[in-house]
Parts: structure tokens; sequence; C-alpha cells
């Protein structure tokens, strides 16, 4: 209900040592190869006889530009040669890059992390919706009562209810267990970004596998995801096909391990909030 009558608007967004959490990290354009942030900005230079194109520093000077390959003189820019862009050269390695590379080196435990292992955090600054406005206008806040339901506690509710039709009715039913195998070292490897983008992934791919009927619900360790009406011999061929599944479109290899659980393993406990 509360979720209806605010919206969250972000309000920043925080850049985080994967090695500490501090958000005072100093972000520097990098050499792409070495990561040194000694960096100079030099023009390509195109010599249209050869073709040859290099940084102009091989070239000569710009008073006197000799093409290294063939030796000629360029004396006529747009008729020898042209500038088609610039280059970043590294003053450490000579390495030479249209772009340079991000990253960050913390203030407060002096690691360096690379742009894609930073991990982010968003802060929100939340207002009332048009229909909050109404509800709070109209004095109409009579149904609004303090919650701590979470979608997990939804799940659950909804399982635990189906559960006992089963166990009244003798309808069948599965729970599968998707287990995240690769995760830690994922994250370990390539950061928190990766590992959540790779988790949002595989929920996006489970869920186009799903029925209507069918429940799922992120864990830590990974998802579960109950299956009414389905004959626990009957489970084999869709757990194959969603294996393969997330087999062939994943990017990122979590290591996804799936199995048959017994339903009442599903603890409130181990749950995190669902997707």
């Amino acid at each position: 209900m509360l979720r209806r009558l605010v919206r969250a608007v972000i309000f920043d967004r925080l850049h985080l040592c994967p090695h500490c959490a501090s958000s005072r990290l100093n972000v520097r354009e990098e050499c792409s190869a070495c990561r040194s942030p000694q960096l100079s900005q030099e023009t390509f230079i195109h010599h249209f006889r050869c073709a040859y194109q290099a940084t102009e520093r091989h070239f000569g000077n710009r008073d006197s530009l000799t093409c290294p390959k063939c030796r000629r003189r360029l004396r006529h820019f747009g008729v020898d040669y042209d500038r088609p862009g610039t280059a970043r050269v590294c003053g450490a390695c000579s390495h030479a890059d249209a772009d340079a590379a991000i990253g960050f080196v913390c203030i407060d435990c002096g690691a360096h992390s690379d742009a894609a292992r930073v991990d982010i955090r968003d802060w929100y600054a939340y207002a009332l919706s048009a229909s909050g406005e109404h509800r709070l206008i109209s004095g109409d806040l009579r149904r609004l009562r303090p919650t701590n339901a979470t979608d997990a506690e939804l799940f659950h509710a909804l399982a635990e209810h189906w559960l006992r039709i089963q166990s009244r009715y003798g309808r069948p039913s599965v729970v599968l267990r998707l287990a995240f195998l690769r995760a830690a070292s994922v994250q370990a490897d390539q950061g928190q970004r990766v590992l959540l983008a790779a988790r949002r992934q595989a929920v996006e791919i489970v869920r186009g596998e799903m029925r209507d009927t069918d429940l799922m619900i992120e864990t830590p360790e990974g998802l579960l995801v109950v299956l009414p009406e389905t004959e626990e011999r009957a489970v084999d061929a869709p757990q194959r096909r969603l294996l393969k599944r997330l087999s062939s479109l994943m990017a990122i290899d979590l290591g996804i391990d799936i199995r048959p659980i017994d339903p009442r393993e599903m603890s409130l406990a181990e749950t995190s909030a669902t997707s």
C-alpha cells in the first residue's frame, strides 16, 4: 500500500571501494594497458600515399613531418595527409588508445579498482505520489497500517498456502532450488556490479520459462521456484530445459545447479526480497 502512495526519485549515486566500502574515491583517467595516469593527448596523422597512420610523434615535429614508413615529406594538409582523430598516449608504457580507461583509487585504504569492479549505492529521495496526495488531502488514511510485510513473506504465504492445499487434497507440486555456486568467485574477480547484473539476467531467463501459476523468489544463494500442479517425476524435462537455457544465454557463468528440494526446506530466514 505505502509503495503506491510515495514515489522514489534517485537523489545521488555513490561509488564504493570493493575492498573497504569507502565512498571517498579518486576518479582518474588511466592507460588501458598499464593503468598509469600519465596520459597525454596526441593527434593521429594519416598519410594518403602509403596509407600509414600513427600518432604525430612518429612523424617528427609539427614543422617538418616525414612518414616513418615511406620516408616522404608531408607538406600539404588535405593533400598529403590529414588528422583523423586523437589518441591518449601513455607516458609510462607508450601505449596509444582512442579512449582512456577509468580507474578509482580509494583515499582511505589506497586500493585501486577498475570501473567495472567498483560497487554502487543509490540514495533516494521520497515524495508523495498523486494517489498519496489525494489520500492525504481527503483524510482517507484509515486503511493504512504500519507493516513489516515483505515480498519474501508474501512468497512464503502463497507457498505455504499451496502446500496446505497439497497436503489436504493431494495436489502435486515441486520446489526447485537454483544455486549460484560461482557467485562468490564472480564477485571477487569481477565485482559486485557484474554479479548483480548476472543475477538479474538469471532471474529474467527463469521468469521467461515460468508458467503464470509458478512462484519465484531470490535467496542469497540463488533462486527458489515453486511449480504447483507438477508431478515430481515430470520435473526432469523442464529442469533440463531451464538449465540449457541458462547455460546458453547467461553472459557470466554463475555455476548454476538446479535440483528439487523438500518444500519444508523453504525457510523464511534464508530468503531475501523477491524479484
